[in-house]
């Protein structure tokens, strides 16, 4: 399956900020079971993050994923097919 640039970077971008901004949350409690439980869901929120990554961010013509970045700057051909990427 593939989704857009923007779509991907957008959620990416949201699951990994909100699961830094909860592992913070964490940092700040000072209950054990309150840091464990909110710990582990800011470690979920940010594998999700790169997991979504690795399933979307695909080419659209050959379906190969896509490396996130290319000699710093994003992709912008698959270097699989050759085909431009929008």
């Amino acid at each position: 399956m593939h989704l857009p640039r923007g779509i991907c970077k957008f959620v990416h971008n949201l699951l990994l900020f909100s699961g830094l901004i909860i592992l913070f949350i964490a940092v700040l409690c000072t209950e054990l079971l309150t840091v464990m439980g909110i710990g582990a869901l800011g470690m979920i929120l940010v594998a999700l993050s790169y997991g979504f990554i690795a399933l979307f961010w695909r080419c659209p013509y050959c379906k190969k994923r896509l490396p996130w970045h290319e000699n710093g700057d994003q992709v912008s051909s698959c270097p699989h097919c050759s085909h431009p990427l929008k």
